[in-house]
């Protein structure tokens, strides 16, 4: 997920550092033995072989790291495994999109108690179910959430109470050399069950070398919640060959309560080396009812290393936001996170 290999390419490495709901391939590791052979210090004298002791926390690591190899490859072939009762295909050896998220650390918010929710997020496709199809399981989509709540899920991981676990079977589709879709029919899983329809249609426009805007539109519909849709287009420009900087500008409606909710954000995202970025950003939010106006402000920063390989990592992130509920009186936060990415692509 972060920033590994020769030559760095905003749009694909670095980004990915610091958005937490994409998860694609990345280049080769930076280690490439296990970590107690990396510490293993082994020397000939008088014909014998001796070792250097690995201490404690070397063990704990190499743990780990088996640990969450073997739990990625079995993520990763429980897609195949299942899709092959849903299939008569031979089944591909290639990997799929199944990954499993896994965030923990506490959170400190000035008048508040710590809190120290993990944030899981899950994702099982079955990609090869039928040409153009999946079957697709996840933990916590973004269909029916507000701007508030996706905001400050992308920075503490806390997530919503109720039960948001849906499956669904897609249709992927191709409009066009630009245009990619996805139509989705399933169920919410929760007590009793939501069915629901949903649309996503995306496109990239490369306007020049280093600059380039995106363009996200979906519409979802669940019986519990009625009609909903999202608009999202962010822009990218790379200032330097490890500077970018990005604007993105979103709404959300809701047609419960047949409200708006508008989203301004600058980001300016900084690679500090090879496994090292920081993401600095001001936002500004707003909604139609009762009456058009700001509901809040935040300036945020995080830190994000890489510790091991591409799927472990720690963040820092101190956040002052200024919320219309408290007057826009500054309201200072700071959350610790420590991150396992289970995905046999990582």
């Amino acid at each position: 997920m972060l920033l590994v290999g020769s030559k760095l390419t905003w749009s694909e490495e670095v980004l990915l550092a610091l958005n937490n709901d994409i998860f694609e391939p990345i280049p080769d590791p930076f280690l490439k033995r296990p970590i107690a052979s990396v510490y293993e210090d082994m020397a000939a004298e008088d014909g014998a072989t001796r070792y250097q002791p690995i201490s404690f926390w070397e063990q704990q690591m190499d743990w780990l790291i088996h640990f969450r190899n073997d739990w990625s490859h079995w993520i990763s072939n429980t897609g195949r495994r299942v899709d092959a009762y849903f299939a008569d295909e031979k089944i591909d050896s290639g990997d799929n999109s199944s990954y499993l998220r896994v965030r923990v650390g506490p959170t400190w918010a000035s008048g508040e108690d710590f809190n120290f929710d993990p944030d899981i997020k899950f994702k099982l496709a079955l990609p090869l179910t039928r040409e153009r199809y999946q079957l697709v399981f996840e933990s916590d989509p973004d269909d029916g959430k507000s701007l508030s709540d996706k905001s400050r899920e992308n920075i503490t991981g806390s997530q919503s109470t109720d039960d948001r676990a849906t499956g669904a079977l897609r249709l992927i589709s191709e409009l066009s050399q630009d245009w990619s879709m996805t139509n989705d029919v399933g169920i919410r899983l929760a007590f009793p069950p939501d069915p629901f329809v949903r649309s996503r249609a995306k496109r990239k426009w490369q306007i020049e070398p280093g600059l380039s805007t995106n363009l996200s539109l979906s519409g979802y519909y669940f019986v519990t919640r009625d009609w909903g849709a999202d608009i999202k287009i962010h822009t990218d420009k790379e200032l330097t060959s490890s500077i970018l900087f990005r604007n993105t500008f979103e709404t959300h409606w809701d047609k419960s309560d047949d409200s708006w909710e508008f989203g301004l954000t600058f980001d300016l995202f900084h690679e500090l080396n090879r496994t090292r970025a920081i993401r600095y950003r001001f936002a500004m939010l707003a909604d139609s009812k009762p009456d058009p106006d700001w509901t809040s402000f935040y300036l945020e920063s995080t830190y994000r290393r890489r510790i091991y390989k591409n799927w472990l990592f720690y963040e820092i992130i101190p956040l002052v936001s200024f919320p219309e509920d408290k007057d826009f009186k500054p309201k200072p936060e700071l959350t610790f996170k420590i991150e396992i990415l289970f995905a046999k692509k990582r």
